[in-house]
């Protein structure tokens, strides 16, 4: 029960439905569980198998195939027209002052996106940063604002950065203790799990003092496994990953298992309501043809890792030209 058990409250929810409709005989719908890590892709190919077999916990030789330098050389170029595309925006976006690091982030979401749209699309940098929309781009035929959203459940990401924020207080404190080892951590966290009075990383009731604990008590755990050393494991880590590293350092980040959301409907109509509000301002502002809206699913974290499966049945009315889905992680493009 060890998968069940570090679920969160939604996802148990979830996967008991299912089975309940199997004992029952009633239909079940299809579960997507996801894994998501970090690897350093320094070395041979076979060390890099090694190491994703390492985090599965199973022999090398029972992973599917895998092209591994395939699938570097498609990110490496794939990020070099990204950068390139997006390199004039952000040099723009540095010479002014107290730009967001949101907006950074906005533009490179943009950046992946044209690339992967099938039709050829120019990046306008404007003169001044825009109110409205977020970006305009410019197609053969005509001139388009971009009006960029994100797709996120809000509780799950507060506790995602809660978690993610330990482990970089956890990092900071093995690196003053200047280690020798070079490897790569994966730490899965239980979110839900109550540990310190009763608190979780959804409720996030900690003072100032008990994060600094909770992140020594993780830094103490991580320094003795990596020297073979007895110390009891934090009751909010599920399971610790250590895999092979050329980097000169203790790469520590936040690893995830959990069940692919379903039922965001609802969310995905909050935010297209959000935006519609201002839909006059954005079409007038920049004298555009046509605006459309961007919506970005990274398809990674937890928080927004939506089963897109569900994309063959929604349905929704909007103002916008198009609505379009975009996850992030395989640049998958979805038109509504």
């Amino acid at each position: 029960m060890t998968f069940f058990d570090k679920l969160s409250p939604e996802d148990r929810d979830t996967l008991i439905g299912n089975l309940l409709k199997n004992i029952k005989r009633e239909p079940t719908e299809s579960i997507l569980v996801r894994k998501t890590f970090k690897i350093s892709n320094q070395g041979t190919v076979e060390e890099i198998k090694q190491r994703i077999a390492d985090v599965f916990g199973m022999p090398v030789d029972h992973l599917p195939p895998i092209d591994v330098e395939s699938e570097f050389k498609r990110n490496r170029e794939n990020w070099i027209k990204v950068s390139e595309l997006i390199s004039p925006y952000e040099f723009f976006l540095k010479s002014l002052n107290n730009t967001s690091q949101d907006k950074f982030e906005e533009l490179t979401d943009i950046g992946r996106f044209i690339v992967a749209w099938p039709e050829e699309l120019e990046l306008i940098v404007p003169d001044k940063l825009l109110e409205y929309p977020d970006f305009t781009i410019r197609s053969s035929k005509k001139t388009i604002g971009i009006e960029h959203t994100r797709l996120i459940n809000p509780k799950i990401k507060a506790a995602h950065n809660s978690a993610k924020q330990m482990i970089v207080d956890a990092e900071i404190i093995l690196k003053n203790r200047n280690l020798s080892h070079k490897c790569t951590v994966n730490i899965f966290i239980n979110f839900s799990r109550p540990f310190l009075k009763g608190s979780s990383f959804y409720d996030r009731k900690f003072t100032r003092n008990e994060k600094r604990q909770n992140a020594c008590a993780l830094a103490d755990y991580i320094e003795s496994i990596l020297d073979c050393k007895t110390v009891q494991k934090p009751e909010f880590v599920e399971n610790v990953v250590i895999t092979s590293s050329y980097d000169q350092r203790i790469d520590m980040v936040l690893a995830e298992e959990y069940i692919a959301k379903e039922g965001f409907q609802e969310l995905l109509n909050e935010r297209i309501k959000a935006k519609e509000v201002k839909f006059a301002n954005y079409i007038t502002a920049s004298k555009l043809d046509s605006c459309w809206l961007l919506v970005i699913i990274d398809g990674v974290s937890s928080f927004s890792g939506f089963d897109l499966a569900e994309l063959g049945v929604l349905q929704t009315a909007n103002k916008f030209e198009k609505i379009i889905l975009f996850e992030t992680f395989g640049s998958k493009i979805f038109v509504l």
